[in-house]
């Protein structure tokens, strides 16, 4: 690990403490206040552009050298209980930069307002409206935690609904199992400075309500991947969700998908949204799966 990186990595240790047990309130004004600095920091290189749905806010990030052949939909994390358009525009916007690309950046509804299946079904309503847009485009499907969950789940839904599959997914630290199986929730408790089992199983009460946990349009590790286009998965060894991510792949080795596993040592939970040598390493590999795969 970089010493950048041990710097950043010993802050979120102490912000990580010093806000645990924090409100819902207090998490979601926190979260769109990090992404409007990050809208902010992409200065003049990405404009935006409001799409209108019935049910939820979702805006176009376009580059201004929008030269790809590629149209992207990206779902942000927050436990499936915060994240607004803010949020999902900064990385949102991050990702057009990188991929010379439109992106969809998708504000789908929140738990507890909210419970599953709402989240899902604005996803498969934004995929719908990104292909309407771009019939001419190769479609990725990106998302990072619950979106990485979420993008998982969106492709069992386009599946079980005859759909036209997007041509990749790539999942940064994958919330795919909320059945909370894994075992690094056991050996990564203390490893992760960002993440905190005990509100996660919270949150995942939240979303899940009175469904199953084991649900595939849940937990997609419960799902049946065949016929799925190439994956990318990007995690880090010391993440709470680390296991989330070993078991999503072993779901795409069972179902006969092609995947990557792209793991760096020693990193938390969704590393490559923060300022760090390791993030850029794997924004790199991101550009390099899209513009070879699919």
């Amino acid at each position: 690990m970089e010493l950048q990186t041990r710097l950043l990595e010993k802050l979120l240790n102490a912000v990580k403490g010093a806000f645990s047990g924090t409100s819902l309130p207090f998490m979601r004004k926190g979260q769109e206040r990090l992404g409007a600095l990050g809208v902010r920091s992409l200065g003049d290189s990405v404009f935006f552009t409001s799409e209108k749905f019935e049910n939820f806010e979702a805006a176009f990030a376009c580059p201004i050298d929008a030269k790809s052949d590629i149209a992207v939909l990206y779902l942000h994390g927050g436990a499936y209980v915060s994240g607004g358009i803010s949020y999902a525009k900064s990385f949102g916007g991050a990702l057009a930069a990188l991929l010379f690309a439109p992106v969809l950046c998708v504000n789908y509804r929140k738990a507890p307002e909210h419970p599953y299946p709402a989240a899902l079904e604005d996803a498969f309503a934004a995929y719908l409206r990104l292909r309407e847009a771009y019939p001419n485009k190769r479609i990725a499907v990106i998302g990072e935690s619950a979106g990485g969950g979420l993008s998982l789940a969106l492709g069992l839904k386009i599946k079980e609904q005859k759909g036209i599959m997007p041509d990749l997914f790539a999942v940064i630290s994958p919330w795919s199992d909320l059945s909370f199986s894994g075992v690094s929730y056991m050996t990564n408790t203390k490893t992760d400075p960002t993440l905190n089992e005990e509100s996660l199983k919270h949150f995942a009460s939240l979303y899940i309500a009175n469904d199953d946990p084991k649900n595939p349009f849940i937990s997609p590790i419960y799902g049946d991947f065949s016929g799925f286009p190439p994956v990318l998965i990007i995690a880090g060894t010391e993440e709470l969700l680390h296991s989330d991510s070993l078991l999503t792949a072993s779901a795409l080795i069972k179902s006969g998908v092609k995947h990557e596993l792209y793991l760096e040592k020693g990193m938390w939970h969704v590393y490559p949204l923060y300022p760090t040598p390791e993030a850029e390493r794997a924004k790199e590999k991101i550009k390099e799966f899209v513009f070879n795969e699919g």
